[in-house]
């Protein structure tokens, strides 16, 4: 029921719409008001008893119902009303009467002939899917009426001269405005004008773009012709121009003495004794962009009103010819900058592409060069990795060299000290042939002096070491063996000091020996005993050492310098596996340069070569220095590093490389024992904290698991790993901890280390800011061991 209620209220308001177009609109609302209200007493009388009976038999159809014969034939009959009035109209409404016709059959078909489909009135639907599209078509040609060209009115009153003035202006604008070129409509406006109104001159003058203090003779059209001159005006030079262009409205001009203001710019345009002036603004967007006027000299007639009133008019029509001239002008600029800007862009295209597959076949090539030096490092870095095995082989065999050595001396020591006695009981004794053949027959030289230096004897081991006759030193002073300031130093303590035995070293004639000075009463001993051999052996072996360790740095650091370049594609991109590769092999190879370090300065502490260079040093550039050398190692290890540095700390007396070496080892010690994306900490506090300090206090924790009881005590021990392989307690391997305890004690400090199972270790250094006194042996002066 719904849905012929709103067929029969659609019909309705199309037969206001279209069968009322002629006819009194009140009635037809009227009309309609009326229908609608009885359409709803019907509908609401009728849907309820359908409904009902619908719900007690749903077999029902509303197409067979007698309600739906009604709503077909009030509908029907509404369309045979709109099609009667719709052909009484005065003008045809063909289309509108078509659209009732046919929705009038489908009314009627539902009404004599339902179809079987339950409710649906197909009939209606089809009759509608013809009949709007019918009346959109009526719609659309009442538009078309509406819009379409009407006949122009000419006014009355001297019509023949309207219509000819009108005729030629229009028949020379017309070329004009089929034209797109400024100059062209202007010239030809210029021209249409002064004939159209029979005037001797008309002008137009323009505002420059480029500079909008200045105006130019656009066109000018002199007794039907037009004359070409190029003249430009000043405004600020022409008051009258600058007055004229700030109008925005037509001016007469026909005072003689407004004329002549007028009169130096009309010369120049041909016009010298004018009559009248009518100027007329071009306004563009509201704003004055150029000046329209005509003039007629003495000998011509002034304007009438009708030729006033047309120049309004036509001027408008300049001004769209020349906004439109304009507009065609800068999107012709647009369209050359942007078909110029893409032939541009098309050019870096083609450039950008050549550079892409270039760099794409020099990356490719970058790769496969990447792919085989870095397989090429790696066998390097395994050649290297057995070199340090060696090298720790070697290292370890000349600790126990030097400790058999040690021992040797401690023997020879142990051995001159039973000969010493030996000589004193004799001397004691009073036995001169024992004691001569005892002294001749000892393995060291002996001399004896009286108390003025000068050498009284010798036995015949001090020909055999110093490679002189007794008799050529007999009687010479002691002092003449040597400049050495060690002995001349050794010989005043001797004679005039409080200490009775006195050592020190000498170098004669390329042997090197050491001399025990005994003071007896008013006699000197002198002991000698040749080393040369043992200092020549310790020699041999720190050169082997060195060089040793020259072999090795030497493809290190092309190792080093190759990954740092790969590293920083500098000859191509790298992918992220290949960085971590190459990150490894760096940490690898800064590892073992640590480890070559550290044993050449084991060496230089066991001769007794380690010299330090002590400096002031600020805490910060220490810490930031060490961290540049185990960065690739934090990175590669995936690890975090927590920093707490005080910031008021004094600068410490220190040597530099030394310390920079003792905080990188603890550094690395802590990565290599701590798990993969653990958190190693860095502390540098001063010490006490509260009161002026003394002591620097740098804290190294790692996050290891801890070092066992009975392994904490041995952790400063060369060559000493700890037992309990579960527990990575320790990370570093050889002598690393313990040339750092030998530096921070050679410092004046102190190292020792905390552990706490299943957590970590910390390793402590006591450091103090000033050096009071360097430790005995060792002096300021730097000497590179390495």
């Amino acid at each position: 029921p719904f849905e012929r209620l709103g067929e029969l209220v659609c019909i309705s308001l199309l037969l206001l719409a279209f069968g009322f177009a002629s006819w009194p609109r009140t009635s037809g609302w009227n009309l309609f008001f009326l229908n609608l209200g009885l359409a709803l007493i019907f509908y609401i009388t009728t849907a309820v008893r359908w409904y009902g009976n619908f719900t007690a038999n749903p077999s029902l159809s509303y197409n067979h119902s007698f309600e739906a014969a009604i709503w077909a034939g009030w509908s029907a009959l509404i369309c045979i009303a709109g099609l009667g009035m719709t052909l009484s109209a005065p003008r045809g409404e063909g289309l509108s009467g078509a659209a009732f016709t046919v929705m009038a059959l489908g009314q009627l078909l539902q009404m004599v002939a339902p179809v079987a489909v339950p409710h649906i009135p197909l009939w209606v639907r089809w009759a509608d899917l013809v009949a709007y599209p019918l009346f959109g078509a009526s719609v659309y040609a009442r538009l078309l009426g509406k819009l379409g060209p009407r006949p122009l009115a000419i006014p009355r009153g001297e019509s023949p001269q309207e219509a000819e003035a009108i005729r030629h202006f229009f028949e020379t604008t017309h070329r004009g405005s089929i034209s797109l070129d400024a100059p062209a409509v202007l010239e030809n406006a210029a021209l249409g004008i002064a004939r159209a109104l029979k005037v001797e001159q008309c002008f137009i003058l323009l505002l420059d773009e480029e500079n909008p203090n200045q105006v130019y003779l656009a066109a000018l059209c002199k007794q039907g012709a037009l004359v070409r001159k190029t003249l430009r005006f000043p405004l600020d030079q022409n008051p009258v121009l600058r007055e004229a262009f700030r109008l925005k409205h037509q001016v007469v001009v026909k005072d003689p003495r407004s004329l002549e203001r007028w009169q130096n710019i009309l010369q120049t345009f041909g016009c010298p004794s004018p009559r009248f002036l009518v100027l007329h603004p071009l306004l563009s967007r509201e704003e004055v962009i150029g000046l329209l006027g005509i003039c007629n000299s003495a000998s011509g007639a002034p304007l009438a009103n009708w030729q006033v009133q047309l120049l309004k008019l036509l001027v408008g029509d300049v001004s769209t010819s020349l906004e439109r001239a304009k507009l065609y002008r800068s999107l012709e600029k647009k369209a050359e900058n942007l078909a110029w800007q893409l032939h541009n862009r098309e050019k870096e295209i083609a450039k950008y592409k050549a550079l892409f597959e270039e760099e794409k076949a020099r990356q490719q090539e970058d790769m496969e060069i990447a792919r085989d030096r870095i397989a090429q490092l790696e066998e390097q870095v395994r050649t290297l990795q057995e070199e340090r095995k060696l090298l720790e082989k070697e290292a370890h065999k000349t600790r126990k060299e030097a400790e058999e050595f040690k021992a040797k001396v401690v023997a020879q020591s142990t051995e001159l000290q039973g000969l010493r006695d030996q000589l004193q009981s004799l001397l004691e004794r009073g036995s001169p042939q024992a004691s001569d053949e005892l002294l001749e027959a000892l393995p060291v030289g002996l001399i004896m002096c009286d108390k003025r230096g000068n050498i009284t004897w010798g036995n015949k081991a001090v020909e055999r070491i110093l490679g002189w006759p007794t008799r050529e030193f007999v009687g010479q002073p002691l002092s003449s063996f040597s400049e050495d300031p060690e002995w001349v130093k050794a010989l005043e303590e001797a004679f005039g000091g409080d200490k009775k035995e006195v050592t020190a070293s000498l170098e004669i004639g390329g042997r090197f020996i050491k001399a025990e000075l005994i003071r007896l009463d008013e006699k000197l001993l002198v002991v000698l005993i040749d080393l040369t051999e043992e200092v020549q052996a310790q020699r041999d072996k720190d050169q082997f050492l060195a060089s040793l360790a020259a072999d090795v740095r030497n493809p290190m650091t092309a190792i080093m310098g190759y990954t740092d370049l790969l590293l920083s594609e500098s000859v191509g991109l790298i992918g992220d596996m290949q960085r971590r590769f190459l990150l490894r092999i760096k940490s690898n190879i800064e590892r073992l340069s640590k480890l070559l370090t550290d044993l050449v300065s084991v060496a230089a502490v066991d001769s007794g070569r380690l010299r330090l260079k002590l400096t002031l040093v600020e805490m910060g550039e220490l810490v930031e220095e060490a961290l540049l050398t185990v960065r690739a190692q934090i990175e590669s290890s995936g690890m975090k590093l927590e920093m707490d540095i005080q910031e008021d700390l004094p600068p410490v007396e220190m040597d530099f490389d030394r310390m920079k070496h003792v905080l990188t080892t603890l550094l690395t010690n802590a990565i290599e024992c701590s798990p993969r994306g653990s958190t190693i900490r860095l502390e540098v506090k001063a010490e006490p904290p509260e009161e002026e300090a003394k002591y620097v206090r740098i804290t190294v924790t790692d996050a290891g698991g801890g070092v066992a009881p009975e392994d904490l005590s041995r952790v400063f021990t060369r060559f000493y790993r700890a037992d309990q392989s579960l527990i990575r307690g320790l990370g570093e391997r050889g002598v690393g901890l313990a040339l750092v305890k030998t530096l921070v004690e050679l410092h004046g400090g102190r190292i020792w280390a905390e552990s706490r199972m299943g957590e970590g270790t910390s390793f402590i250094i006591l450091l103090p800011i000033c050096q009071a006194r360097l430790p005995r042996g060792i002096s300021q002066e730097a000497e590179d061991v390495e």
